[in-house]
């Protein structure tokens, strides 16, 4: 296909001009899809419902049997929670929820929520750009301001992302963490996944995540998130509503369609790979130049004729002129008589 950058321009791979580079590199083909999907079969495979089961461990892989959130002391070894992994075109909703269950039999429990959004990007390699996050306990929220962090693709059974926290709420609170996670499907239907998180800071890991992820039903979501409200007993402020009410939990910090657009989704911005002008293939430009010197030739050669052929018109005439006037001379002088 013929593809152009803009009206007037010169159109590349077409019989006269070179290929485009679109045709060598994709970020350039502006029919190559930016949706999740189209640029890697893990992203659709990851998406759904899925009930987790997360254990937390010291720098040294001690196991954190309790951590001190929200006030109370609970129990985080291990503990169970919820991921509603939503894939759109170019954008990505992850909402996971975590219970942490009071270490004292039958008080009043917690429930972590936090949502993370990301875009694919004009790369068109299938990696997303992971998005400033909300995170929730109860009457906390933080809003994560973090430098652009990335997700991409290992094979079609993995994810790898990198990124930066500003602590590990709950478990550590030393400050600025770097954290590296892979998710992987143990089953071609990926319908159980294994997760990681490993989470430094000043090079040292401080926290470290290993977990399962269980796929199931969109109501079997619903009805567990309601059940486990109340069978660990979780605070009002630290519930949401279930089946959620926006494309976030807190409504008033959803990303607004402004601010996909300004962190650079491809679905509502131009991207910097745009194809060039066309260039004329050298050939192209060595026949033409050829041609032209052989038009030239036959253009001077026309007018070299044309000249020729008016002087020798020339010429025939001063003859006829010249032989007609000595005709009319030596007819002149035959009528003189004797008398004159």
């Amino acid at each position: 296909d013929i593809q152009e950058r803009g009206m007037g321009n010169i159109q590349c791979g077409n019989t006269l001009t070179e290929p485009c580079l679109g045709e060598k590199d994709i970020r350039y083909d502006a029919g190559a899809s930016n949706n999740f999907v189209d640029q890697s079969v893990v992203w659709g495979k990851m998406a759904g419902y899925f009930k987790t089961e997360h254990y937390y461990y010291s720098g040294n892989y001690t196991p954190i049997e309790t951590s001190s959130i929200a006030s109370l002391v609970v129990k985080a070894f291990p503990s169970p929670g919820y991921e509603n992994f939503t894939v759109d075109g170019t954008r990505i909703y992850q909402h996971n929820y975590v219970f942490f269950e009071n270490a004292i039999e039958g008080g009043p429990s917690v429930m972590r929520y936090t949502d993370s959004s990301k875009h694919s990007s004009h790369e068109k390699d299938g990696s997303a750009i992971v998005l400033p996050y909300l995170t929730s306990f109860s009457d906390f929220t933080s809003q994560q301001e973090i430098p652009s962090s990335v997700s991409y693709p290992v094979g079609n059974n993995s994810l790898l992302a990198t990124g930066y926290s500003d602590s590990v709420f709950g478990f550590n609170d030393e400050g600025y963490t770097t954290w590296i996670e892979t998710k992987t499907c143990l089953d071609e239907p990926c319908d159980n996944m294994a997760v990681t998180v490993e989470n430094f800071v000043d090079g040292s890991r401080v926290v470290s995540l290993l977990g399962t992820q269980t796929r199931i039903t969109k109501d079997e979501f619903i009805e567990g998130m309601n059940q486990d409200y109340v069978d660990y007993n979780v605070f009002n402020a630290s519930q949401v509503p279930i089946p959620m009410e926006a494309s976030c939990n807190n409504v008033d910090q959803c990303l607004t369609e402004e601010q996909w657009c300004e962190s650079g989704d491809p679905s509502c911005s131009e991207s910097p790979y745009q194809e060039p002008d066309g260039k004329v293939k050298p050939g192209v430009i060595a026949g033409f130049t050829i041609a032209g010197f052989v038009v030239l030739l036959a253009i001077l050669y026309l007018v070299h004729a044309y000249m020729v052929k008016k002087r020798d018109e020339r010429n025939r005439v001063k003859f006829a002129s010249r032989v007609a006037q000595t005709m009319s001379i030596r007819k002149s002088a035959r009528s003189l008589t004797p008398d004159m």
